[in-house]
């Protein structure tokens, strides 16, 4: 029989049970934070899946991609165009 290839989230939450004790060391304000970048890691594991790349380094710019549209909700930055490549 051939290889079942594990999902986008199995993956996602693998590399996360990696992080658990740097996770048990921080304090409660941190964890929180940490569980907000996992989630947005997790909410963008449709972009992640179309990429082959380190599946870390995609959860990385997905953590980042999130936090940057917060901060733009939340101080109401002018848009700016997307970069072209």
């Amino acid at each position: 029989m051939g290889r079942t290839i594990p999902s986008i989230t199995f993956r996602i939450d693998q590399e996360i049970a990696h992080l658990k004790k740097f996770f048990d060391t921080l304090d409660v304000e941190e964890k929180e934070a940490f569980q907000e970048l996992v989630a947005y890691a997790k909410k963008m594991r449709t972009a992640a899946m179309e990429v082959n790349g380190e599946l870390f380094h995609l959860m990385l710019l997905s953590m980042l991609i999130g936090l940057k549209k917060e901060l733009r909700r939340r101080f109401n930055a002018d848009s700016r165009p997307l970069a072209k490549f």
